[in-house]
């Protein structure tokens, strides 16, 4: 159950949701969290393009005026959503996971400022969390940090700190070892890591190899999260192309090279190009990593902003590359196997069989 969380600092730009759609689809989330929308309704807006053309539930907790406001997005095809709770400061849904058939609340939260209000909201998880006995994902903006370090130019309130520290203690919640950012929320010289996503034990038991990353900020001053649970491609090609291909530069060049170059031996699905990108991809991501971390020190010089913009366009098109041919992977997975070889749909049916079979007849007192 992949899970991004992001506080997106408004709903309404549409790049942002071109933004949250790619990332939802290269890393193949079964849940999206996203935090202050800033709509006091969302009705009539297109949420799709958060998500996709996939077969998706959704939720959502208005927000007041222009402040906070939460929407859950979930893949129906992973995740049968059973109940649903809502709160100004937090979204709950509960139910199964549709492969295991297990139980799993998935929580999103956009807690309050002020140290009292952070504190009746702790109270109010913990009362719900007591009384659940499944596997529990809790993920968002909790403005608050657990210590002094994870603050940088901006106040560290103590009391606030082990407030929230009681609270994670008291429900068990824990956190995966972070990778990528070192503060999620960062505007001019002020950062602070107030964006997480905590577990709950039996998580770290079912996933305990689970990889969790904090991305870049491009379109908001939050970084999104990433909690990858599993990571799963689509298996072989049954075909030899992506349609992705006709959109590099130069494609023409590399057909007519290839076709004069071949003479019947070797590999003919070999793709060189792919790989060249995937090592490009990873320079590119350390140089902007590198990049980010000295911008948490000290402001960037002009070449190295020229720098930084210049990979992020680049990574951003070999992103996008990547998210066409996973999505054209994923149809034709969909296409050649469909929802009849799932286990899911088996038991379903396999249950309507016995609950709809006859086993016998009594006419007249004889069977």
């Amino acid at each position: 159950m992949n899970v991004v969380s992001i506080n997106i600092r408004g709903i309404g730009n549409v790049e942002k949701g071109d933004w949250i759609r790619n990332i939802r689809i290269r890393n193949g989330a079964a849940f999206v969290l996203i935090q202050e929308t800033q709509f006091a309704s969302l009705e009539g807006f297109n949420i799709s393009r958060f998500w996709g053309n996939d077969n998706y539930g959704m939720e959502c907790v208005d927000a007041t005026g222009r402040s906070g406001g939460l929407v859950t997005l979930w893949d129906n095809k992973k995740y049968n959503s059973v109940s649903v709770l809502k709160n100004r400061y937090f979204l709950s849904l509960g139910g199964i996971v549709k492969e295991s058939g297990k139980e799993l609340c998935v929580i999103n939260v956009y807690a309050p400022q002020k140290p009292a209000d952070k504190k009746v909201l702790w109270v109010k998880l913990a009362r719900f969390l007591d009384n659940y006995r499944g596997m529990v994902i809790i993920g968002g903006d909790f403005n608050c940090v657990r210590n002094r370090d994870e603050r940088r130019n901006s106040k560290f309130n103590v009391g606030s700190a082990s407030d929230f520290n009681e609270f994670l203690e008291e429900v068990g919640l824990h956190e995966y070892g972070l990778r990528g950012r070192k503060f999620m929320y960062v505007t001019g010289n002020k950062c602070s890591r107030i964006d997480r996503i905590f577990v709950s034990w039996d998580v770290l038991s079912e996933w305990p190899n689970a990889k969790y990353r904090a991305l870049d900020r491009e379109k908001s001053d939050h970084s999104p999260l990433i909690l990858k649970v599993e990571d799963r491609n689509y298996g072989p090609k049954p075909f030899k192309f992506f349609n992705s291909w006709l959109h590099r530069k130069d494609f023409d060049d590399v057909v007519s090279k290839a076709c004069l170059d071949y003479n019947g031996r070797g590999d003919p699905d070999k793709d060189s190009v792919n790989k060249e990108e995937e090592v490009e991809y990873a320079s590119l991501s350390k140089e902007v990593n590198d990049l980010d971390e000295i911008v948490e020190e000290r402001d960037l010089v002009e070449a190295e902003q020229w720098i930084y913009w210049e990979a992020k366009v680049r990574l951003k098109e070999l992103e996008e590359f990547k998210a066409k041919d996973l999505r054209q992977k994923s149809r034709v997975k969909w296409a050649k196997e469909g929802d009849e070889n799932t286990s899911f749909f088996h038991s379903v049916i396999n249950k309507r069989r016995v609950s709809n079979a006859i086993p016998g007849l009594v006419v007249n007192g004889v069977g």
